[in-house]
């Protein structure tokens, strides 16, 4: 079967936002996967988090900043300190 042009079109937008929507779902579960690991090994380190510091965390949207968290992790001695670290 022959595609119009607006098929093919149509055809290139859903596989364009599978495709987005993949990824979209790729970094998501990253960033959960940063949150478990920062929020178990500070626990381990600290102390469990109080509910401000776990809703904390959990707000952080960037990978990124969530991997320079981990990173701080081994150079302060709690929470609070872990969380100032410039961005």
């Amino acid at each position: 079967m022959v595609m119009t042009g607006a098929q093919a079109l149509v055809e290139q937008g859903r596989k364009e936002g599978k495709e987005k929507g993949h990824k979209e779902g790729r970094n998501e579960g990253r960033a959960d996967e940063a949150r478990r690991i920062l929020l178990r090994q500070g626990s381990r380190k600290f102390g469990p988090a109080d509910s401000q510091t776990e809703a904390a965390i959990r707000s952080i949207k960037s990978i990124r900043r969530l991997e320079q968290l981990t990173d701080y992790l081994l150079d302060v001695s709690d929470w609070t300190t872990l969380l100032s670290q410039d961005q």
